[in-house]
């Protein structure tokens, strides 16, 4: 059976890894980058083994999207999609294609028609959303997914998932550039127990987090899934059918 074979996997270049079997009778091309960080960071000419069903039954992957006051994301076991949930909140001028929270950035202005004031609070409604949602996936996020694919341009939406740098320094406090990775976790802990009043950011840090290297072309759940489907494919190549 293909899925429970050792398979020697090595990378060919910074972009693609190969899995064959032991006879060489096939191989299997994967993208680099999905490969959880300790084996994605080994040389070309460092080859290990692999099994496809640890890849089914032990991978997690969380995908998120924010743009233009919509979010979408969603964490995967392998192939199954285990959580989701999309949020869309009214934050763009009409006609002018600009978040509220940004005209008000470059404008100056502080006040204005009724339907600013509506955005402006959508957007804070919003933030406290995904934090909320961020805060219930902290277990899977923090210390189960082994990638975090994350699209998020934006200042604002960059520190919808980061927070501003002293509340990263607070749930992430470092000692001369290293974390000190028990107060991180008693404060993190706190979170659960809502002892700090606080929600959950990412670590700016993290090196499991990437970029999605794709452009997406929409915020919805279909779109996170189409950036899933692109990530795990893979292409099989017999090699020797005798």
């Amino acid at each position: 059976n293909l899925k429970t074979q050792t398979l020697t996997v090595q990378h060919t270049d910074e972009k693609y890894t190969i899995m064959h079997d032991a006879e060489k009778r096939f191989s299997l091309r994967t993208r680099r980058l999905i490969w959880p960080r300790n084996l994605q960071k080994l040389n070309i000419n460092h080859a290990f083994e692999y099994k496809l069903s640890d890849m089914a039954q032990s991978w997690k992957w969380a995908i998120v999207i924010i743009h233009g006051g919509k979010f979408a994301a969603a964490i995967y076991h392998g192939a199954d999609m285990v959580a989701h949930k999309t949020l869309s909140r009214y934050v763009t001028r009409k006609k002018q294609g600009k978040r509220q929270m940004n005209h008000l950035s470059t404008s100056g202005v502080r006040a204005g028609s009724a339907g600013g004031f509506k955005r402006a609070c959508n957007e804070q409604k919003l933030l406290l959303e995904i934090r909320q949602i961020l805060t219930e996936w902290m277990d899977a996020l923090h210390s189960e997914c082994h990638k975090i694919f994350l699209h998020c341009p934006g200042i604002h939406n960059q520190q919808t998932v980061y927070g501003s740098h002293e509340e990263q320094s607070f749930l992430y406090p470092t000692s001369t550039g290293v974390l000190n990775e028990q107060l991180s976790r008693q404060r993190l802990n706190g979170l659960k127990h809502k002892q700090n009043g606080n929600a959950y950011r990412l670590y700016k840090k993290d090196e499991r987090i990437l970029q999605i290297p794709i452009a997406t072309h929409s915020v919805t759940l279909r779109e996170v899934q189409r950036v899933h489907y692109w990530l795990s494919t893979c292409w099989l190549t017999m090699l020797n059918q005798t």
